[in-house]
C-alpha cells in the first residue's frame, strides 16, 4: 500500500490492472442487468444452478430466449450455470478503439448473447479499417 497516496488511487490502479477487480465494480454498479437486453443474469443463474441438469435448457430458454441463437453459450450454461457464463464485462469503447485500459465509466455488463453480437460486429468493423489502411498503402504505393 505504500506505493499508492491513498485508498482511491490504489483502487484506481486495481481498476486499470484486474480484470476481476473491474467484473466485481461493474456487478456492484449494475447488478449484473444486461444493458442491452435488460435480463438479470444473476437470478437466470441462480434459478439455473438449482435446476436439474435435465431441464435446464428448456429453463434458460424460458428465462432468456436469446440463447436460442447461441447454441454453444447455451450448452456451456447447461453444463456450468456460473456468473461468468451468463454475463460479461464489456468495454464500451472497444480496445481496439483505444478503449482497453480503461476505469469503469467505459466498462458495462452484457450477457453473453448480447455481447457475441456486440462482438462481431465489432470483429466486422476492425476487418474494415484493415482493409481500408491496406488500401490506403495501395493508394500510396501507386504514386
Amino acid at each position: 500500500h505504500e506505493q499508492f497516496c491513498g485508498g482511491e488511487c490504489m483502487r484506481t490502479f486495481q481498476l486499470l490492472t484486474s480484470q476481476q477487480a473491474l467484473r466485481k465494480q461493474v456487478f456492484e454498479q449494475e447488478q449484473a442487468l444486461c444493458q442491452i437486453c435488460g435480463l438479470d443474469c444473476t437470478l437466470v443463474c441462480e434459478l439455473i444452478r438449482i435446476t436439474p441438469i435435465a431441464e435446464r435448457e428448456s429453463r434458460i430458454l424460458e428465462l432468456a430466449p436469446n440463447f436460442k441463437n447461441h447454441s454453444n453459450l447455451l450448452a456451456r450454461l447447461v453444463a456450468r450455470p456460473l456468473p461468468g457464463n451468463v454475463w460479461h464485462a464489456d468495454h464500451i469503447v472497444p480496445v481496439f478503439k483505444g478503449g482497453g485500459e480503461c476505469g469503469i465509466d467505459n466498462i458495462r455488463t452484457l450477457c453473453v448473447c448480447c455481447h457475441g453480437v456486440v462482438t462481431r460486429e465489432q470483429c466486422k468493423d476492425r476487418a474494415a479499417l484493415r482493409r481500408a489502411n491496406r488500401g490506403g498503402d495501395v493508394e500510396r504505393d501507386k504514386h
